[in-house]
């Protein structure tokens, strides 16, 4: 017969070993400030980025497929052609350049922004930053947290997973 002490550990056991569990986490930090979703383990999570091109004054808009391995481009629209934009695309679409690609970029993208660039980005369905009010460093990378470091800094932040 098995002792109720000994299923009581079994049980802390196995419950500390899902809790070290790791978990993809998409971390979204702008002027500081720490925004967080919690990936499915599958991925599939999209994010779109929209800007005003600072020199060129053309809206740029580049999607991002976010899997727990790393972030891949997907497509960049934009409507002119110049300095720092690309002279590769792949077809125009009602007056815009499309590039299609899958470039896997990474575990992060970084972006500065000013207020002329009027950027967005989205991720799923939600906005997640908008601005910046003053020069901003944005920043998106993936991570895996431990599910229990995941639970303990979604409690703490307030955001809820996707």
């Amino acid at each position: 017969m098995v002792s109720r002490r000994r299923v009581l550990v079994g049980f802390l056991v196995v419950l500390a070993g899902l809790l070290a569990l790791p978990v993809p986490v998409l971390r979204v930090t702008a002027d500081g400030t720490a925004h967080s979703e919690l990936l499915s383990p599958l991925g599939g999570t999209r994010i779109s980025l929209s800007y005003l091109h600072s020199v060129e004054k053309t809206v740029v808009r580049e999607e991002y497929d976010v899997r727990p391995s790393g972030i891949v481009m997907v497509s960049m629209t934009w409507s002119s052609t110049g300095a720092g934009l690309p002279d590769e695309y792949d077809e125009v679409v009602d007056g815009q350049y499309v590039r299609r690609a899958q470039t896997r970029v990474g575990k992060t993208l970084k972006y500065w922004f000013l207020p002329v660039n009027d950027a967005t980005l989205d991720v799923g369905n939600r906005r997640v930053f908008e601005g910046p009010e003053r020069e901003s460093k944005l920043i998106v990378s993936v991570r895996c947290l431990p599910a229990v470091v995941s639970m303990v800094e979604f409690a703490l932040s307030g955001d809820l997973p996707l």
